[in-house]
């Protein structure tokens, strides 16, 4: 057997993105690390596995632990207070994802003539003249249930993926050129997006990760297009953030204060991983180009819920010996998704026989959306509390 480690590259899902700076383009932080005894710590949703008296132990293997509350299941040793002890072993990177990639999904229906419109194209020509959005990539749809409601078409982006600020005039003058008209087809729109996401993912040499934003001042309608419905828009979500590579998608509603209608964006935003939809008033200046922004900045920032395994691994080492941290900190394994504690959180493996993947419980989730680091030692027991 050989042991082994990997620490994830913060950008990417199976990979989802760590911090660059503010003021100059993503790059990848990638550090590589050898299975080093690290320190603990307790914090948030993570279990308290330190102090006391009362001892601990690795069962199933030769390993002890010292004092402390942590329990681990397989060979090795522990300390006891949530780490695993060095097990040694060569060095494996995860999926790696150099930089994000913004899908713009942009409502030109006829509700969006007028004031609303030229705001609208206003503030997303100040988003991708920003020099905080430089090194993003940014490709822009429009969406309009009069021209098509084929997913497939939306796929194709009006104004293909570049590199900003290299893309910020393309962008501006389509924008400039682009007149609202017809309906709003959401469902078609975001299935589009979310099929151009995988078709990027797909290219042997693409090395970004995409994250679709659906801009739109209304909510779908099923007189708009076949099945477009909040019910069926959300279910398309649902689908691209559940799968390999996962998809995010955020929505915002550019609706009055009392629209009933932006409700009905919520299911949507929070199926596609983003719990709930922005609202912004554009006839306040600077609203839509701020929520991008955020949305830029929790991106960069964002570590994925979902991490590859190196191919190999289960041919040449036991699967049941995954240790997952985050921060140091050894994560709790768990048998599978119906197992996640609400508060505690965990991990487990997508196949415990022939794993792909690591996927982690909601709790955990949140607190990788926060940043940090990541690693995953390979030949190493997991962390288990009982």
């Amino acid at each position: 057997m050989t042991d082994a480690s990997f620490i994830v590259d913060p950008f990417g899902r199976g990979l989802h993105s760590g911090d660059v700076s503010r003021h100059g383009p993503p790059h990848p932080v990638l550090v590589l690390l050898s299975c080093l005894a690290m320190c603990a710590c307790s914090e948030d949703a993570y279990p308290d596995r330190s102090g006391g008296d009362g001892d601990s132990s690795l069962n199933g293997g030769d390993g002890s632990g010292g004092a402390g509350g942590g329990t681990g299941t397989g060979n090795g040793t522990g300390n006891g207070n949530g780490v695993i002890d060095d097990c040694g072993g060569d060095t494996f990177t995860a999926f790696e994802r150099d930089y994000v990639e913004i899908f713009v999904v942009f409502d030109k229906s006829s509700s969006m003539i007028g004031e609303a419109w030229e705001a609208a194209v206003a503030e997303m020509k100040d988003f991708v003249n920003d020099p905080a959005s430089g090194g993003l990539h940014v490709a822009l749809r429009y969406f309009s249930a009069d021209e098509e409601c084929d997913p497939a078409d939306y796929a194709v982006p009006d104004v293909p993926s570049a590199i900003l600020p290299d893309n910020a005039q393309p962008i501006g003058d389509s924008l400039d050129r682009t007149e609202p008209d017809g309906e709003t087809g959401t469902r078609p729109a975001l299935e589009g997006a979310i099929l151009y996401a995988n078709q990027r993912y797909a290219e042997p040499d693409y090395t970004g990760r995409v994250v679709v934003v659906v801009i739109t001042d209304g909510a779908p309608d099923v007189g708009d297009c076949p099945d477009n419905t909040t019910q069926s828009t959300a279910a398309v979500a649902k689908d691209g953030y559940a799968g390999w590579p996962s998809v995010t998608s955020y929505v915002i509603g550019t609706l009055e204060e009392d629209d009933d209608e932006f409700a009905e964006l919520d299911p949507i935003a929070e199926a596609g991983g983003t719990e709930r939809a922005l609202r912004i008033d554009l006839a306040m200046p600077g609203k839509l180009s701020e929520e991008m922004a955020r949305i830029r900045n929790l991106e960069i920032d964002r570590l994925p819920c979902t991490y590859a395994l190196p191919p190999e691994y289960p041919d040449v080492n036991d699967p049941s010996l995954v240790d997952f941290q985050h921060n140091g900190q050894s994560l709790p394994k768990v048998d599978g998704e119906a197992s996640c504690d609400a508060s505690v959180g965990g991990w487990y493996l997508d196949d415990p026989d022939q794993p792909h993947h690591i996927e982690t419980c909601p709790a955990t989730c949140a607190e990788l959306g926060k940043g940090g680091t990541v690693q995953t030692k390979l030949g190493c027991p997991p962390l288990v509390v009982l």
